[in-house]
């Protein structure tokens, strides 16, 4: 199943936030729902089922960077559990089964760094609890790993990312400690006018 429109934008992205997951480059942006070697996110089948407008609803809680993942998925489950009972259990499964995927790709990415020197499994270590924190929003999380990815030396990243190639996930920064600079502020900027547009549109909304 191929995912278009703002299916395709809640596939991506939801499956970005759910337990502050890994991305899947490229074939999620193909929509086919691979995710990470031979793991897979599953697909939003729930929302063939809902209305335009309920579909814009989603998006805006699953694409808003200045909500954490808590208050994410406390407003998405508020959301399906307006929907149908054949959305919302829908909805449920696809979460469980996302969240399944997400844990299998941590299991892999921490058997590609066992073997690591001490400063490349430290540096995958913060990243990977910045990753997982629910508590800080998609802006935070990417000024926190744009940080400790400065506070590392340029080898040690670079080992990082051969290794664990989507490790800092939308907030990608360069393999070289002199480009930080210039693409994180950059990265930062971009998510934070994103965040701007966002909280804007859902307070003209009023559903």
């Amino acid at each position: 199943m191929a995912v278009n429109g703002l299916k395709f934008v809640a596939f991506l992205v939801f499956g970005l936030s759910v337990a502050s997951s890994w991305p899947s480059y490229p074939d999620v942006i193909q929509g086919k729902g691979k995710a990470f070697e031979n793991v897979t996110f599953p697909l939003p089948t729930f929302l063939d089922n809902v209305s335009f407008i309920e579909e814009i609803k989603f998006d805006l809680i699953a694409l808003n960077p200045n909500l954490t993942t808590d208050e994410k998925d406390s407003q998405l489950e508020a959301w399906a559990r307006n929907q149908s009972a054949a959305v919302y259990d829908a909805y449920t499964e696809y979460h469980a089964n996302l969240t399944e995927s997400i844990n299998e790709i941590i299991e892999i990415f921490n058997n590609r760094i066992a073997n690591q020197s001490k400063e490349v499994q430290d540096l995958y270590e913060n990243i990977k609890d910045i990753r997982l924190n629910t508590n800080i929003t998609a802006i935070q999380q990417c000024e926190e790993i744009q940080e400790a990815v400065k506070n590392s030396s340029a080898i040690t990243f670079t080992k990082l990312r051969i290794a664990v190639p989507i490790i800092t996930g939308d907030c990608s920064v360069g393999g070289y400690r002199g480009v930080i600079g210039s693409i994180g502020s950059g990265v930062s900027s971009v998510t934070k006018s994103i965040g701007s547009f966002f909280g804007n549109l859902a307070n003209k909304f009023k559903f």
